[in-house]
C-alpha cells in the first residue's frame, strides 16, 4: 500500500511539473488563462480608444482613405478581394457581380508536334497492307522525330504493335501506334514483325 501511495505522489508530481514546464515555455498562455492586463477594453465613442489601423481610416462621407508615412492621404476606391478567382476589381458599396453561367470553353487545337517530313525512303512490302511490327524493348521511346534529339512523345512498352509508315534511314521508322493511332519515330533495333 506504501508503495502505491508513493507511485500516485510521483505521479501527481510529474503531472504538475511538465504543466509548469509547458507554461513557462509556451508563447501563449493556456486556453482560458487570459490575462487581465492585456484586455483592452473600447467603449463605443470613446475619443482615447485606439484605432485598428492609424493608416487606414473611413472619412464621415463613407471613403477609404490610406494614411503614409509621408503624411499623404490616398483615397482607396475599390478592394478585391483575395478569394474573388474572377479577377475582377469590386468597389465598396456596389453589389458583387452575378456569375454568369458556366459555358464550355472552346477546345484548343492540338498544337502539331511532328517533325518536317524526313527524306523519302522505301514503304513496308506493300502499299495497301501495312506492315504490323511489335515492341521488343521493355521501355522504348516513340519520339518525334527520327533521332535521339528529337523530343519524347511517349513511351511503348513489349508486345505493343505498331503499323510501319516508312523506313527513314539510319536505322529508324516512322510507325503509327495501333491502339492510340498516334504516330511517331522509333529505333528499328527494337522492333519486330509480328507474324
Amino acid at each position: 500500500m506504501g508503495a502505491t501511495r508513493h507511485m500516485l505522489r510521483l505521479t501527481l508530481f510529474l503531472l504538475v511539473a511538465i504543466y509548469a514546464v509547458m507554461i513557462i515555455f509556451s508563447d501563449a498562455p493556456p486556453e482560458g488563462f487570459q490575462a487581465a492586463r492585456d484586455e483592452v477594453v473600447t467603449v463605443p465613442g470613446d475619443p482615447t480608444a485606439p484605432e485598428e489601423d492609424p493608416a487606414l481610416h473611413e472619412t464621415p462621407d463613407g471613403r477609404l482613405v490610406l494614411t503614409t508615412e509621408e503624411g499623404e492621404d490616398i483615397v482607396i476606391d475599390a478592394v478585391v478581394e483575395p478569394a474573388d478567382t474572377t479577377g475582377e476589381r469590386i468597389t465598396l458599396g456596389a453589389t458583387p457581380p452575378t456569375a454568369a453561367p458556366e459555358q464550355a470553353a472552346p477546345e484548343a487545337e492540338a498544337p502539331d508536334i511532328t517533325a518536317e517530313a524526313p527524306p523519302a525512303a522505301s514503304p513496308g512490302p506493300s502499299a495497301t497492307t501495312p506492315e504490323r511490327l511489335r515492341v521488343t524493348g521493355d521501355r522504348v521511346n516513340f519520339r518525334a522525330g527520327p533521332s535521339t534529339d528529337d523530343a519524347i512523345l511517349t513511351a511503348l512498352f513489349r508486345g505493343e504493335e505498331v503499323e510501319l509508315i516508312e523506313r527513314v534511314g539510319d536505322g529508324w521508322a516512322h510507325l503509327q501506334v495501333i491502339a492510340t493511332g498516334q504516330t511517331g519515330y522509333m529505333s528499328e533495333d527494337f522492333l519486330e514483325p509480328v507474324n
